[in-house]
């Protein structure tokens, strides 16, 4: 059964699949496939261009800044060889795994699903406008069913968590490798410029292939913001990040004999080529060192291993910024719904809005422990 499976795949011409990339990022593989695995392939990517037409469809029809094109534009940018790469079977290691409530905020974000956990205004009670609550980061910035506006909002500080995140991650990779690495520098400008404050993320002292010290600066980028020009250009806004901050460091990086490099990401999970080729490199350097021989499925094997493990970091953070925007949400709709002025004929402790009632909700686990340790 599998040779007639096999001579149908050849009569179709379709078992070598090309590479897609230079690093071995792409799931497709150059070996032979059964033709059902060819027939399945082709039928989820005839799924997925539907689903991606509705989306379009959908935006094209809401316009400019609607939710309908917010979810279009995530969409496009799940859609590359690094975003989803936190879903591969081989992500198993206890640091990558997500508790339920946190694979169900990252299944709803990447496949632009509302996620039921996030509340929704109630229109009889006049909560919220266009359906959706506003974020206190910017009365103008609004809560999306989703969860992409908390990654990116500065109010509870959920976007400094997602770049330290990033950045941590990245100089553990780089210190795994032997390098001497330092975060966030300081005093680095200072000969050049008296008091200059700026203050780069990483700096890699002894770079494999020799050379000048490295400067890497880490941004984690939103993907429907202003830079954004057109819908289908997904990268767009890495490449805005990435020339500010050239524009920023560039030059005084060089005049103090420094090479800087942006490391820009996204927080879908894309990754700017610029650090890609730099965190390669730097592996082939280092594996080439201890053998001159060393196979390049060696080298690509160590670099996936790289890149999995940041875009499980941005996954995961991402999840639980969702969850904790949400729970901040949820805190402050039930402190705005006014309980003090209903049901008046109440012992003041057992008010909704007391001091027992808020120490009941916060201790709410540690009491269900100590109940199940009392009857056992």
């Amino acid at each position: 059964m599998n040779d007639d499976n096999n001579q149908i795949a050849d009569q179709l011409q379709l078992h070598q699949i090309p590479s897609e990339d230079s690093y071995g990022l792409s799931t497709s593989s150059s070996r032979k496939q059964t033709a059902q695995k060819i027939i399945c392939d082709h039928l989820r990517k005839s799924e997925l261009a539907r689903f991606q037409q509705a989306l379009k469809d959908e935006s094209d029809q809401a316009g400019p800044g609607s939710n309908e094109q917010l979810r279009y534009r995530h969409f496009l940018s799940n859609c590359n060889l690094t975003s989803g790469l936190w879903l591969r079977p081989s992500m198993f290691s206890k640091s990558q795994r997500l508790s339920n409530e946190e694979f169900k905020a990252a299944m709803c974000k990447r496949n632009t699903l509302e996620n039921p956990s996030i509340p929704k205004p109630n229109p009889q009670l006049h909560e919220g406008s266009n359906n959706l609550f506003p974020c206190r980061c910017n009365r103008r910035m609004f809560c999306d069913l989703f969860g992409y506006h908390w990654p990116s909002c500065p109010f509870l500080g959920f976007a400094k968590i997602m770049h330290d995140s990033v950045a941590h991650l990245m100089v553990t990779h780089l210190r795994s490798s032997g390098l001497v690495v330092h975060l966030e520098p300081l005093h680095l400008f200072e000969n050049i410029q008296d008091e200059d404050h700026r203050r780069p993320d990483i700096l890699i002292s002894n770079p494999y292939g020799g050379g000048p010290q490295i400067i890497l600066d880490v941004a984690v980028t939103g993907v429907t913001g202003q830079s954004r020009r057109t819908d289908l250009d997904a990268d767009q806004p890495l490449q805005y990040r990435f020339n500010q901050k050239m524009t920023k460091y560039a030059q005084v990086a060089q005049d103090n004999g420094f090479v800087f490099i942006p490391a820009i990401f996204s927080q879908t999970g894309q990754i700017h080529k610029a650090v890609l080729d730099l965190m390669f490199s730097q592996i082939k350097y280092k594996l080439e060192l201890d053998d001159p021989e060393v196979q390049s499925s060696k080298i690509k094997g160590m670099f996936n291993l790289w890149v999995k493990q940041l875009s499980c970091v941005i996954n995961r953070t991402a999840a639980r910024i969702i969850m904790a925007g949400k729970a901040a949400l949820v805190d402050e709709v039930n402190a705005s719904s006014r309980d003090d002025m209903t049901s008046t004929q109440r012992d003041d402790q057992l008010a909704t809005n007391s001091t027992a009632a808020h120490n009941f909700r916060e201790d709410l686990d540690l009491l269900l422990i100590n109940q199940d340790h009392r009857q056992h």
